[in-house]
């Protein structure tokens, strides 16, 4: 059985990360922030969605305490950078938005759908 760990150095170094990103994006202007944005969005977009990919096959092989740690974390991930980027403002929020969607469409493509046990 795993044992619980406390999450408070994870959730300090997601608040830092958060700051860090939006005082960068501050300091670039708008059009800067919205090009950093759509970098971060589609990073985090690889991360995010390659992790879920990750986490699927956690679950179906049984490690369910593990696989829902992975999404707890996925989550906090995605939460702590959107509100980075939100904190930026709208255009990078969008921006944001884009690169996370342009990164799944990636994997889907590169990783292709599960086969079907029905398939002929």
């Amino acid at each position: 059985m795993m044992e619980a760990t406390d999450p408070q150095p994870v959730m300090t170094f997601l608040g830092r990360l958060g700051e860090a990103l939006a005082h960068f994006g501050l300091a670039l202007g708008p059009a800067g922030s919205a090009a950093l944005a759509l970098c971060v969005g589609f990073a985090l977009g690889i991360v995010h969605f390659g992790s879920l990919w990750w986490n699927v096959r956690l679950y179906a092989g049984g490690g369910a305490l593990k696989a829902f740690a992975v999404q707890v974390a996925r989550f906090a991930l995605l939460v702590a950078v959107f509100v980075a980027l939100a904190r930026l403002g709208a255009l990078a929020l969008v921006a944001g938005a884009l690169g996370l969607v342009a990164a799944r469409a990636l994997l889907v493509r590169r990783l292709g759908r599960a086969p079907s046990e029905d398939a002929p």
